[in-house]
């Protein structure tokens, strides 16, 4: 769905991969229990990739550094679920926010998008056995209105292979995550309510609406075809808790390597 939509997905692909980086909070040395919250992600040369703001235990924004300056707020409401998403950009000076609607179970049913005040975004969510299994979007932006189907397989309880369809046109395979460990998802559980406000822009965030971490994943084009194979390799504290990560990224015949040191906060 990424290349139909044009200048939206090129404007949701900034929103979700570059944000900015601020403050972190001290690392704990000792890290004994995977209840350990993470607060950053950080590059061999000691540079902070991504930060990890909590009130108690809520999280609620998430900073990266990048070569555009951005921050993600999260917004709870009364219920302690998520209310709203804000997305600040310091380069474009665009917000975008994303608001929730649940059902009668709690379920997210509904998410819209809007950029700078402007409505773009519309997605309505199928669930079945706690799980997301179909996504209906409605993009209307630019003078142009595109609308979206898709449609997510399961093993256990990740995402084992995603299909999507545009304007009716026959379903095509978008993501495929082929292996998971067996440890728990490290980003914070509320993460995968907030990948769900960008169904129908960024397809590699289906990798983080499960249970577990995906070690071996790949994403393809509208043709069909696999784009990108990622491979990861995680480094454990003891049971639970990651210590470093090496990606392993194949594209247009290129292959890159990347590694990632995980802090911390054990209090």
């Amino acid at each position: 769905m990424l290349k139909n939509f044009g200048k939206i997905a090129m404007l949701g692909v900034l929103v979700l991969l570059t944000f900015s980086c601020k403050k972190k909070k001290k690392l704990n040395k000792l890290l004994e229990t995977a209840a350990c919250p993470v607060i950053a992600l950080i590059e061999p040369d000691g540079t902070s990739w991504q930060d990890f703001e909590y009130v108690g235990k809520q999280l609620t924004r998430i900073y990266f550094n990048d070569d555009t300056r951005m921050v993600l707020s999260i917004r709870y409401g009364e219920d302690q679920r998520i209310k709203t998403l804000e997305i600040d950009n310091e380069v474009d000076l665009e917000k975008v926010v994303v608001s929730y609607t649940y059902d009668e179970d709690g379920q997210i049913s509904e998410t819209n998008s809007s950029i700078s005040g402007l409505p773009f975004m519309h997605n309505v969510f199928t669930w079945q056995d706690n799980k997301v299994v179909s996504v209906k979007t409605t993009v209307e932006l630019f003078g142009r209105s595109v609308d979206g189907q898709t449609r997510i397989e399961y093993t256990g309880n990740n995402v084992r292979a995603v299909y999507q369809s545009i304007d009716g046109d026959p379903e095509k395979m978008v993501y495929q995550g082929e292996k998971y460990d067996d440890k728990p998802l490290f980003m914070p559980g509320v993460f995968r309510q907030v990948c769900l406000g960008f169904v129908g822009i960024a397809n590699n965030f289906f990798s983080y609406m499960g249970k577990n971490n995906m070690v071996i994943g790949k994403l393809y084009n509208d043709e069909g075809k696999v784009d990108q194979t990622t491979q990861i390799i995680f480094d454990y504290y003891k049971k639970d808790l990651i210590m470093s990560s090496e990606y392993i990224i194949e594209q247009n015949g290129e292959i890159t390597s990347s590694t990632l040191r995980y802090e911390y906060d054990c209090n």
